[in-house]
């Protein structure tokens, strides 16, 4: 997504762009807010948009990190009253040639293969070690 079309995005659907793109990367969609963001501004600053509304659509209220994505949470302002949202688990992913020996684990890792490739992932606690 570049910058061009969220400059037309946010010209056309002013405060709904700002907002729906927001909303949407915050689900998880992996949509940079930094670029939208900055079109927004450039709306305001070219007498688009009013100042208070492209505000109120660019804040999303903090949303706690989804499980196994290594997902922060949303912070809250500064002294505004609102909680963070807690952050998400973390995931580790490993994977190597299944021409290699298969690795020594602890915990409970999903182990499976693809592509000629064994692949370990932890989405809790565990070890990981080949023999030497």
């Amino acid at each position: 997504m570049n910058i061009d079309f969220l400059i037309q995005a946010v010209s056309e659907y002013r405060y709904f762009a700002m907002f729906g793109i927001l909303f949407v990367s915050a689900m998880g969609v992996p949509i940079p807010e930094e670029p939208l963001l900055i079109a927004s501004g450039l709306s305001v600053g070219w007498g688009d948009s009013q100042y208070p509304l492209a505000v109120a659509a660019c804040v999303v209220l903090p949303t706690s990190g989804g499980a196994n994505t290594g997902g922060g949470g949303g912070g809250s302002g500064q002294g505004s009253g609102d909680p963070a949202g807690s952050g998400g688990s973390g995931i580790v992913i490993i994977r190597h040639s299944s021409a290699f020996d298969t690795a020594s684990t602890t915990g409970s890792p999903t182990v499976t293969t693809s592509g000629g490739n064994t692949i370990y992932t932890f989405t809790g606690s565990g070890t990981i070690s080949w023999a030497a």
